[in-house]
């Protein structure tokens, strides 16, 4: 039987190592994708409470926004369990608690119209 056990103080040659050292390397976030939605959350600014209404009108109008999801229209789910039942009621449990969510075809986009 044989064994190759290699030393703990050689480090491997990484193959990305040069262009990660030097700030030349693509991360994953750096690759455009077609089609890719983005999302920015609006969180609860209280700990306990009921939300009322939420009037994404202005969110809406604003270019490349597709879609503000509340209480108000998300799909209902069967089971409804813990943090999973996001925006299945108008219930505020807790201070930053998920309340909407925009979707837009940018990044900037979604964070503009989450304000």
């Amino acid at each position: 039987m044989s064994v190759t056990v290699g030393s703990a103080t050689s480090s491997p040659t990484r193959l990305e190592g040069h262009e990660k050292v030097t700030g030349e390397a693509r991360y994953a976030y750096e690759y455009r994708v077609e089609g890719t939605a983005y999302a920015a959350v609006v969180q609860s600014q209280v700990a306990k409470g009921t939300l009322v209404a939420v009037d994404a009108a202005a969110a809406l109008a604003l270019p490349g926004v597709l879609a503000v999801l509340s209480a108000e229209n998300a799909p209902r789910l069967e089971q409804q369990s813990g943090e999973l039942a996001v925006f299945q009621h108008r219930t505020v449990a807790y201070r930053g608690q998920i309340l909407a969510c925009v979707v837009a075809e940018t990044l900037e986009a979604a964070r503009r119209a989450s304000v």
